[in-house]
């Protein structure tokens, strides 16, 4: 994989030949309305990014930026939105709840008090006492630096705002003992985790992770902004912040950032760590645990963050996932792949953004254009018709990729789906049919996936056909397409079938497929005409080569199939989710599994069709991520994605 994760450090920078003043703010707000499209808010990554816009409407005093965090999370208090994860305080809005209403939003009081009581009472402990997220990977006496994120902030505020001293204190311990146990001496930062699945007791992960290392440089913050001065652990905070931030800026790069591995410089710059960090660090010279000579460091950071986030919001170069489940070494860390608008990236930059605004900081002085690290890499929807290989017509997102054959393969492989896997954001298609078309074929993975699934005369990933009870009648491949939109934002293209027989009706059938980014899902719209007017019955269908684990949810209109192709190749599941009201049946036929809709000759259903792969660091290991995603998916807000 060195060629996907080879850092963007050490490109050549887009200089200008003058100076100019870019507006922090400005910044922010194209990062807020950016990250609209690629944050889901009920995630902990998207309670992070609603905390950060709460932290900056205070910093800049906006009062239109507040009233709508706290309309967002109105929409959780009413049970419009239900946040999900490891911890009681994600279900109903996360930190911004107590953070907004210590800062005199009065109507969440009693929200912030009713879920910290909650999760006083209910949240699991390991055996030392600290809080930890009820998940698989967490065994032996876990510990995760995570749970600063939850635990520590939620606690301090709510505690604050009612004057309840036990979740105060508990919030001081919970970070104060995580910096005593996952210490590292060595580089003076600290470790991901203690005490995960696989790992024998005691087992500290050896990494210095960069986003790790900023959830202690945000609880950390956190205490030094709003610790009292008179609370017997306010020394010690200031101790350990002192302590621990001199160690952090000594692996400052010289664009003022941090690196995935941070102790190794050849790794790559990544941005969610140095947003947090920054954040931490700014709040340490706020507070005056670090000395004002140390303000040329957090400006240079502040800078660095430019040369990674453009003026249209999009942010760079962040990791998809922590690797505590797995060995936790540094060498993991540093060959982790990074992605371009990863849902993790957009807090991050804001709080950091928020920090520097406090700071007195409205713009910073640059001569390169922002974003000039990534120029050029930027994920995009893209649909082709390949003339030059069999009039395949092939599409892709940032996330996945597929392709349907033509008319040209007739009788050599049907009119289902292929599923082309991919482990980067960047396009594939146009690369992999190049080398193919050079003698490099795509079967092999040449660092960023490959072609390895078997669709045949099977639906694929999203075939349809007629289902006539017991058998089903399908078409040959398409005949012909129009391409209506190739991106880089939405693709949107029509494919036409030749006329096939269902019984005795004759079958005329046309698809218009679209596929925005930041999802797995292409949307299709199916219409139907039958040479009699009569209606038909739709089938939808993924393949289940034999092994597949099956789950056919009526009441969600879900259909997905999961297995392992093979050692090599990793799992796959692949997924049709339809208009729940609109579901007949699910049938089998051969190895397709199906899903069958009713529908009227003439008039167009939509349905949804996706997939995922084990090998995409996004979805490794895939039970437990695609389970994850799948949470926040559903027809309806699929239907508004793409809206």
């Amino acid at each position: 994989m060195a060629l996907m994760l080879m850092a963007l450090t050490g490109l050549a920078e887009n200089v200008s030949s003058q100076k100019t003043d870019i507006s922090l703010m400005e910044v922010a707000d194209a990062v807020i309305h950016r990250g609209e499209k690629f944050v889901v808010m009920e995630d902990y990554k998207g309670l992070l990014y609603i905390q950060s816009m709460a932290e900056l409407a205070v910093a800049s005093g906006s009062e239109q930026l507040k009233n709508d965090v706290v309309a967002l999370l109105k929409e959780f208090e009413e049970g419009k939105r239900v946040g999900f994860g490891s911890f009681s305080c994600y279900e109903t809005g996360g930190n911004a709840v107590p953070y907004l209403a210590l800062n005199g939003v009065e109507t969440l009081r009693a929200l912030s008090v009713s879920t910290a009581e909650k999760m006083w009472k209910e949240q699991p402990k390991n055996r030392d006492g600290h809080m930890v997220p009820d998940t698989w990977y967490m065994q032996n006496n876990p510990i995760f630096i995570d749970c600063a994120l939850a635990v520590t902030t939620y606690l301090l505020y709510t505690g604050l705002l009612v004057n309840n001293q036990e979740y105060i204190d508990y919030a001081v311990w919970m970070t104060t003992s995580m910096w005593d146990i996952l210490y590292d001496a060595d580089s003076g930062l600290i470790h991901q985790a203690r005490g995960c699945k696989g790992h024998p007791e005691g087992f500290i992960t050896e990494d210095c992770w960069s986003r790790g290392n900023g959830w202690l440089s945000l609880a950390l913050g956190t205490l030094l902004k709003n610790l009292p001065a008179k609370h017997p652990q306010r020394k010690r905070v200031e101790k350990i912040a002192k302590q621990y931030f001199t160690a952090v800026i000594k692996y400052q790069d010289e664009e003022g950032l941090w690196h995935q591995e941070m102790t190794w410089k050849d790794s790559y710059v990544e941005i969610s760590g140095s947003g947090l960090l920054l954040y931490g660090m700014g709040e340490a010279l706020r507070s005056g645990v670090l000395p004002r000579k140390h303000m040329k460091s957090f400006r240079e950071g502040i800078k660095g963050l430019l040369r990674y986030v453009d003026m249209n919001g999009n942010v760079a170069n962040t990791c998809s996932g922590c690797l505590a489940y797995l060995n936790g070494t540094k060498a993991d860390y540093d060959s982790h792949a990074y992605y371009t608008n990863e849902p993790h990236a957009f807090g991050p930059v804001i709080l950091a953004i928020a920090k520097a605004v406090e700071l007195g900081m409205e713009s910073v002085e640059v001569d390169f254009t922002p974003g000039y690290a990534f120029e050029g890499r930027l994920p995009v929807c893209h649909v082709r018709f390949i003339s030059e290989r069999k009039e395949d017509i092939a599409w892709e997102n940032d996330k996945v990729a597929f392709r349907m054959y033509s008319r040209e393969v007739k009788g050599t492989a049907g009119s289902g789906v292929d599923f082309w896997t991919k482990s980067v954001d960047e396009p594939v298609v146009e690369t992999w049919y190049a080398l193919n078309a050079a003698g490099q074929d795509y079967h092999t993975d040449r660092g960023k996936g490959y072609d390895f699934y078997s669709v045949g005369r099977n639906r694929g990933v999203g075939g349809t056909g007629i289902w006539t009870g017991d058998s089903l009648a399908v078409s040959q491949p398409y005949a012909n397409y129009r391409i209506y939109s190739d991106g880089p934002e939405l693709l949107d293209f029509e494919v036409t079938y030749q006329p096939y027989k269902a019984g005795d009706v004759t079958i005329y059938e046309k698809k218009r497929i679209k596929m925005v980014l930041n999802t797995n899902f292409y949307q299709v719209t199916s219409t139907i005409e039958t040479s009699d007017g009569s209606d038909a019955q739709l089938a939808v269908g993924v393949v289940d080569f034999g092994k597949g684990r099956v789950v056919e949810n009526a009441e969600s209109g879900l259909l997905s199939v999961m297995e392992q192709i093979s050692e090599k190749d990793g799992e796959i599941v692949s997924a049709v989710i339809a208009k729940p009201d609109s579901v007949k049946e699910f049938a089998s036929f051969g190895k397709d599994r199906l899903v069958v809709m009713p529908v009227k000759s003439g008039e167009p259903v939509t349905y949804y069709v996706g997939a995922a792969w084990s090998k995409d660091p996004r979805f490794e290991p895939l039970d437990w991520k695609w389970g994850q995603y799948m949470i926040g998916v559903s027809y309806e807000s699929l239907t508004n994605l793409y809206q």
